[in-house]
């Protein structure tokens, strides 16, 4: 699987997919992140209607209903809002995290469809009982210097754009241990089945659920999140 590096003009916009797959099949969501005028955004699919994540300039964060979804103001759609830490200056060799996703492979999905196969990069799943984890940076380090500080801390960088004249997004993975023994969230409103998230699934179900949880950042932090794959039962 290449690297997708490609760097962009402050008026260019750049858009970067990518997912977790195992060598089995099971996979997570395509997420997609795109940045246009020094904006950056996130979301996957199953979020992309409802809700996305954006990184405004110069600091402001926030998570918040999309406006095709909520016919509310512009504030009463924001969920979370944060100020991400200050991007380090050139040749500090270090940068910003802004948001931190981590996926368990034990609770990869195989029922997902994929509407579009062009431009996904494809990270490979980390060995079972162990997360892959994917980070979102901004850095105004150029993209050799970058590489070398994600390399000396075991990362693989999987996308590097120029946002700004100043400034960069950068993506890139790693391996780490996960401590997680799923859970059970019982039927409520409108939904009358319990949904569980389990790294055994015995009915073979696929786990076609996928289930994100987040933090909720204080300023400074970076956001986080986890996606699981679960999948539906009678309640109990």
């Amino acid at each position: 699987m290449a690297d997708k590096t490609r760097g962009m003009s402050q008026r260019k916009r750049t858009d970067i997919r990518f997912a977790v797959v195992s060598p089995e099949g099971p996979r997570s969501s395509v997420w997609a992140v795109w940045a246009k005028n020094g904006q950056v955004y996130a979301c996957h699919r199953s979020m992309g209607g409802v809700q996305k994540i954006a990184f405004h300039t110069p600091l402001v964060c926030r998570h918040a209903l999309t406006r095709e979804r909520a016919n509310l103001s512009a504030r009463d759609r924001v969920a979370h809002e944060w100020l991400r830490a200050e991007t380090p200056p050139t040749g500090s060799g270090r940068a910003s995290l802004a948001l931190r996703l981590i996926i368990p492979t034990d609770y990869l999905s195989t029922q997902m469809r994929l509407e579009r196969t062009e431009e996904v990069v494809w990270i490979p799943a980390a060995p079972s009982g162990e997360c892959t984890v994917v980070e979102l940076f901004f850095t105004r380090d150029d993209q050799a210097v970058f590489q070398a500080g994600a390399a000396a801390a075991a990362r693989r960088v999987l996308a590097y754009a120029r946002i700004l004249e100043e400034e960069a997004l950068a993506i890139a993975s790693h391996i780490a241990g996960c401590e997680f023994n799923g859970l059970r969230i019982p039927a409520s409103h409108h939904e009358k089945r319990d949904l569980v998230i389990a790294a055994t699934d015995p009915d073979d179900t696929g786990r076609p659920v996928r289930l994100t949880t987040f933090n909720h950042p204080k300023n400074g932090e970076a956001l986080e999140l986890w996606e699981f794959g679960g999948f539906w039962v009678d309640p109990t």
